[in-house]
């Protein structure tokens, strides 16, 4: 079911996205797609008068149609946008989670989409859903005075991680080689397994390759829990004529906001307050990453 949904939304999407010429599937694309399927989200917006066509015109009033030559080849998505798809699609009422999840959205693109056409969520009285995570990124950039090659070299080998990711080794067990990791064959599978082991922790750290040489994921979850949404850490090398231009991204995708407190004084005081304080802490942990990757590197 889920499946069948994902193919189908996504073939919408993108016959919107070439309709719009804009060179990548995006999240009002996906708005677009949900009007051309059946369900509570597209039956909510007809009865508040918003047509397919009615939206795809609020769409080109806000965001300028690209006029680009078509590239063969599959469709390109913007990046995140493949995750969104695939975070609705496990959940019983998918378009209403798509819809959630792409209000959410750092673009903002469907939330202005919707103001456009004089709609709020709350107009829609959709079914509640419960567990939708609400993603949380923080972003820190670096150039590193060596070439993409070197720094790679440093941050996808497993038995590194403890030269720039020292905070998750300084209190684990380690095994007789001196760091507590299991790896496959990377010229096969392109992902390493690190467990990590301390006196009352245990957590696993899945390394994986997504392009050489240039993107790399780190997935953290929860042995006991597999059902969390993982802790992941995007690692994205571009070359700089000073030498890598590094982007670190950390992703906590288990923010649940569903059972906190509504009220005015917790939503405009207390949580904007802890997520400040969350923001200072892990900025300075990306910063902390990213001055041992280059230390790593200029020593290679």
């Amino acid at each position: 079911m889920s499946t069948d949904w994902t193919q189908r939304i996504s073939a919408l999407a993108e016959e919107e996205q070439q309709r719009s010429t804009h060179p990548e599937v995006d999240a009002d694309h996906l708005l677009l797609a949900l009007l051309g399927l059946d369900g509570a989200v597209s039956d909510a917006l007809r009865q508040q008068g918003v047509t397919l066509e009615a939206a795809r015109q609020a769409c080109e009033r806000i965001h300028t149609p690209h006029h680009e030559e078509d590239s063969p080849g599959e469709a390109r998505y913007r990046d995140g946008i493949r995750a969104t798809l695939e975070r609705a699609a496990s959940q019983t009422l998918p378009d209403v989670a798509l819809l959630q999840l792409l209000l959410q959205d750092p673009s903002e693109r469907v939330k202005q989409v919707l103001q456009e056409l004089h709609i709020t969520y709350e107009n829609l009285r959709l079914p509640a859903l419960k567990g939708i995570p609400h993603e949380v990124q923080f972003t820190h950039q670096r150039v590193i005075p060596a070439s993409p090659k070197t720094v790679w070299a440093v941050v996808s080998d497993p038995t590194r991680l403890h030269e720039w990711a020292s905070s998750f080794f300084d209190h684990c067990e380690l095994d007789p080689m001196g760091v507590p990791i299991t790896w496959n064959d990377p010229r096969t599978e392109r992902r390493w397994l690190v467990t990590v082991t301390t006196h009352d922790t245990r957590s696993e750290h899945l390394l994986i390759v997504e392009k050489p040489v240039r993107e790399l994921r780190w997935d953290t979850v929860d042995p006991e829990d597999r059902t969390t949404p993982p802790h992941r850490l995007r690692l994205t090398l571009d070359p700089h004529e000073q030498g890598t231009d590094l982007t670190l991204t950390l992703e906590l995708t288990d923010f649940d906001t569903s059972e906190l407190p509504t009220n005015f004084a917790f939503r405009k005081i207390v949580l904007p307050a802890a997520m400040w304080y969350i923001r200072r802490v892990v900025t300075k942990q990306l910063k902390t990453f990213a001055t041992d990757i280059a230390s790593a590197a200029q020593t290679s």
